[in-house]
């Protein structure tokens, strides 16, 4: 194989592993995130469905209580937090299993393999929900961030303003209005 047939094949794995990396990334947080908000409500809804908490917080009535447990085991029920963070679990198994897949195989690695690992990958995202913008910016600078092949003046990094650290993990909201731009190190 020519030497320019061989980079070429050489960055395409390393943009096929940085990507997969990211996807690691991404659906860990993701999981974690889901497991979170799942945990919270369901501390929550114990703590206010005891009898001695209404009376250690004499304002919060037991039809107050009633109803605020309603509401958050509803607002849990009806966006399946739960299996939401199932979900992104086995996305992230899936990814890692390609991981280990490509690293098994770069020694032999030829244009089918690569080509076969980057539809598997399709594969994998076919099952993907919406994408947060947000948080996937920020699982692309920490893997940026990890590269040790590359110097720290040659980076690129997306830069995430703070209305997005502060709000963007649990909303798409602001999905808009950050520049996916990379730029060099802050």
């Amino acid at each position: 194989m020519d030497r320019s047939r061989q980079e070429e094949l050489t960055k395409g794995f390393h943009d096929l592993w940085f990507d997969v990396a990211v996807s690691v990334k991404y659906h860990a947080r993701r999981r974690r995130f889901f497991d979170s908000i799942n945990n919270i409500t369901l501390f929550v809804v114990l703590v206010f469905n005891t009898a001695s908490f209404t009376e250690v917080v004499p304002m919060l009535t037991p039809k107050v209580s009633g109803l605020l447990t309603a509401v958050l085991v509803a607002i849990t029920l009806v966006g399946r937090v739960s299996v939401r963070a199932r979900d992104h679990d086995d996305l992230r198994r899936s990814f890692i299993r390609l991981q280990k897949e490509m690293k098994m195989g770069r020694d032999q690695m030829d244009h089918s393999a690569l080509s076969s690992w980057e539809a598997e990958r399709l594969g994998v995202e076919i099952d993907e929900p919406p994408i947060n913008r947000v948080v996937h910016a920020l699982c692309y600078n920490e893997v940026v961030k990890s590269l040790e092949t590359v110097k720290e003046s040659e980076k690129k990094f997306v830069k995430v303003r703070l209305r997005h650290r502060a709000l963007g993990w649990m909303t798409r909201a602001f999905d808009d209005s950050l520049e996916l731009e990379p730029s060099a190190p802050p």
